[in-house]
């Protein structure tokens, strides 16, 4: 016992009395004590974050994230951080503090309603889609194929799923929107194969997101946080003052935007203090006292694999949708031409693409990216430039119908054939041109100009038009389209990733550049580009769908109708016009298909045939 007792002084008063040595001694010991207690409570308090830091990992982020993060007074936050926190970092958290009058902490216990591990964490209404983005248990879980995927609006009314996607521990998928009346609240997923339901989050209260006013996707970089939004610059040239924005995470922490163009907005990082804390929430916009309807998510920023040779010279990105029979013949030819990697941005395919990239493109270093996102060619463009940046120099910016081609290419093929046929060689040419591409983009680059260096290559395109087919042609575009237009139109780019502006803004692929770099416009006689831009109306057709771009109106739309995106003599239906076969056709021009057939032949197909 830490006290004794002196005596008594009166056998009836049970009473103890101490020296004043004793009282010292006691007080010493009491002291001790209490602080032996706080030690034990602090390491088992350090303990138990550490726990809870474990259990938060292993929970669905959305289960419990909502109520991760509370208010708290600045005396609380003192209390809890003050042994943690430098001088420094307690003025500058005071500052903050006094501005925003609430601070980030954990609470002591998280909540412990619990839920499926699948469960739909976001719906977003598409033009003629719902869109459902599910939170997954971990990244290698996977949903049935969406033939054996329903989603069932009520008892009485379900429809078949027209994609299913998957990209860092959720997955998309594509509903097709019922003719009949429907409520979200009731809407989940079904897969027949397990019999699971997969039903909306706990949290998730709200209607469905409109897709034309949302933040849809977040980059991280180590400098700043990238987000994409729809609604927020309605018109091409026309930005809000990123002054007037915040970048919003989990609804409360808040950081200043920094760019605000086209698509993209820019953002600090949270503070150091919580950001760990914040990985995983939601993180949106706060604009005219509000917050944009978000389905982003903040991450930290990811590191890609580099090879062991360094970043791609050369690199292409492009952004698609329904091009399987086209999409091999567009790689294999570039690739010979000395592009080391692809980025395919899919918009919604439904031709089994993910098959012909995985299978028959495997040694093409071929990356398919899902993007089910509306009307985004420019914000996904931007979103590519900044995924490549550390893996690729230079990147192509062109569609699946555009070819590069540049005629000397064909004067050494004929050099090459007319040597070969004076030592009697039978080989293929198949070497010639190899790496051409790659090689004119170094030595343009590698060009003096007085007005600055070269970050940006301009190249004219040629439009080819339906060569009188009236379907696709077996053995490729390249082969089958041969009759164009005398002029051409517009230009695509090859840019210097290093050279872009912040603001990442691009039109018509082609970025504004830093201040320094110019742009070269490339003669027709050095390159051009080869667009298959008319193609057969069974092709064609399809354009009507949907524009890709989030400035050009749809040709379905009765506005603007002298937009050079759309086609002379068509109206605003699909409607295949007199002649259509015909169209488009100025004179012949087969040089690229001379070299393709040259160059790609095998026996009595093409190697994309095989």
């Amino acid at each position: 016992m830490l006290f004794r007792y002196r005596g008594r002084r009166k056998e009836s008063q049970k009473k103890t009395t101490f020296t004043t040595l004793d009282l010292k001694k006691n007080r010493f010991r009491l002291c001790t004590a209490i602080t032996s207690i706080a030690i034990v409570f602090t390491i088992a308090g350090t303990v138990a974050n550490q726990f809870l830091r474990v259990a938060l990992n292993q929970i669905p982020g959305d289960a419990m994230l909502d109520n991760i993060l509370v208010p708290l007074t600045l005396h609380a936050r003192q209390e809890r951080l003050r042994l943690a926190m430098t001088r420094d970092e307690m003025l500058h958290l005071q500052a903050r503090s006094e501005e925003n009058k609430l601070i980030m902490v954990k609470p002591l216990r998280p909540n412990t309603k619990m839920q499926d591990p699948f469960y739909i964490q976001d719906l977003v209404l598409l033009p003629d889609e719902l869109l459902l983005i599910v939170r997954l248990p971990s990244a290698k879980a996977k949903l049935g194929h969406r033939s054996l995927v329903r989603c069932v609006y009520s008892d009485h009314l379900a429809t078949g799923v027209k994609g299913i996607e998957y990209l860092r521990g959720r997955a998309t998928v594509r509903c097709s929107q019922p003719q009949a009346e429907w409520s979200a609240n009731n809407v989940y997923l079904l897969d027949t194969s397990t019999g699971r339901k997969i039903k909306q989050s706990i949290h998730l209260s709200q209607d469905p997101i409109k897709w034309d006013y949302l933040v849809y996707e977040s980059l991280s970089t180590h400098t700043d946080v990238v987000l994409f939004a729809k609604g927020v610059n309605h018109k091409q040239g026309l930005n809000v003052n990123s002054e007037s924005l915040r970048c919003v995470f989990n609804g409360t922490v808040d950081t200043a935007v920094t760019v605000s163009n086209q698509e993209v907005f820019r953002c600090l990082h949270p503070d150091k203090l919580y950001k760990s804390d914040l990985i995983g929430t939601k993180v949106s916009l706060k604009w005219r006292g509000g917050l944009v309807p978000s389905v982003a998510y903040y991450e930290l920023p990811r590191a890609y694999s580099v090879s062991s040779r360094g970043p791609e010279v050369l690199c292409a990105c492009t952004m698609v949708c329904n091009v399987g029979k086209f999409l091999k013949e567009w790689v294999m030819y570039h690739s010979h031409l000395g592009v080391g990697q692809f980025f395919l941005y899919d918009n919604n395919s439904e031709d089994n693409l993910e098959e012909t990239v995985g299978i028959d493109l495997q040694k093409y270093n071929v990356i398919r990216r899902p993007w089910p996102w509306v009307k985004t060619q420019e914000a996904g463009f931007s979103h590519c430039a900044l995924m490549a940046r550390n893996r690729c120099r230079w990147m192509m910016y062109t569609d699946v119908d555009e070819f590069m081609f540049s005629s000397k290419w064909s004067s050494l093929l004929e050099s090459d054939t007319q040597y070969r046929n004076m030592i009697g060689s039978k080989s293929k040419p198949a070497q010639i041109a190899e790496n051409a591409l790659e090689s004119l983009v170094m030595e343009t680059h590698n060009l003096h100009s007085l007005a600055g260096p070269i970050g940006q290559i301009s190249i004219k395109c040629k439009n080819f038009g339906p060569s009188g087919l009236k379907r696709h042609p077996e053995r490729g575009v390249t082969q089958g389209y041969t009759c164009r237009e005398k002029n051409g139109q517009r230009h695509k780019s090859i840019v210097l990733l290093d050279a872009l502006h912040p603001s990442l803004l691009n039109v018509i692929h082609h970025f504004q550049l830093k201040e320094g770099y110019i742009t070269k416009y490339m003669d027709p006689s050095t390159a051009v580009i080869n667009h298959y831009k008319y193609q057969a109306w069974s092709e064609f057709k399809s354009k009507f769908r949907r524009r890709v771009s989030a400035y050009v109106v749809d040709w379905k739309e009765l506005r603007n109708p002298s937009s050079q995106d759309r086609t002379p003599g068509l109206g605003n239906r699909a409607v295949e016009p007199p002649e259509w076969e015909n169209k488009f056709c100025d004179f012949n021009d087969t040089e690229l298909r001379d070299f393709t057939l040259r160059v790609f032949s095998s026996g009595s197909d093409m190697l994309w045939q095989l």
